[in-house]
């Protein structure tokens, strides 16, 4: 008999990178031209990619299990949760510019004085890995306590490899058996690579594709931006 109070697994893998964020204030309008000790800037570090995609839907099963509406089990890689150092060659390093701005001059109390709050002023690009170590190398890239008949697969395809390593892709994206509810998350170039044509050819009556409309429209796709 079937137990169908077993956890649905939901398997979330793809591309991983470290995401250094600097936080920034300053104290004077000097621009950053020349040295001022009352200006600070600090870095915080997080798992990013598929690894902080994992992290949130891990949250979000949580508060579904102790609301009692839905019991999820998440298999994911074995990125590191501890702090990596800056310019580890076995990870790709994302950096990001973290600035006060204000939230909304309308729900200030004090007109004078906006409430504010952090958001990213620029990003400053990838620091890719030095080298791509062989696929069968890097364990911490391959799912944990992976199975075949996952009812969900997330995937964060950034262009940073994964797409081209058929090794690392989980186990239901080859059943015969079973064919889970795929979700793509793509990074230009988009509708491209060796998953996409696998996807695209064995899984595409269950797949959902998110992307960003301007890394579409660097395909054949015309989307004006008056409409969007």
């Amino acid at each position: 008999m079937t137990n169908t109070n077993k956890p649905k697994v939901v398997v979330v893998t793809g591309d991983v990178t470290m995401d250094w964020n600097l936080a920034r204030t300053r104290r004077s309008d000097s621009g950053g031209a020349a040295w001022n000790a009352d200006d600070c800037t600090r870095a915080y570090w997080q798992r990013g990619g598929a690894a902080l995609l994992a992290d949130l839907i891990e949250a979000v099963a949580d508060e579904l299990r102790q609301a009692g509406q839905a019991d999820y089990s998440l298999r994911e890689m074995g990125a590191p949760r501890d702090q990596a150092l800056p310019g580890d060659p076995r990870f790709h390093h994302s950096y990001a510019m973290w600035s006060l701005f204000d939230y909304d001059e309308k729900t200030s109390r004090d007109k004078n004085k906006p409430q504010q709050t952090w958001r990213v002023g620029e990003f400053l690009g990838l620091d890719r890995c030095a080298a791509d170590e062989p696929s069968a190398a890097a364990e911490w890239k391959h799912v944990q306590d992976d199975t075949p008949d996952a009812g969900i697969v997330v995937l964060d395809d950034a262009d940073l490899g994964f797409r081209d390593h058929a090794e690392l892709w989980p186990k239901s994206l080859a059943s015969e058996e079973h064919h889970p509810w795929i979700m793509l998350k793509m990074a230009r170039p988009v509708a491209q690579g060796k998953l996409w044509d696998h996807l695209h050819k064995h899984r595409a009556d269950r797949l959902i594709v998110v992307m960003s409309v301007n890394d579409l429209r660097l395909t054949e796709v015309q989307i004006s931006r008056e409409l969007s």
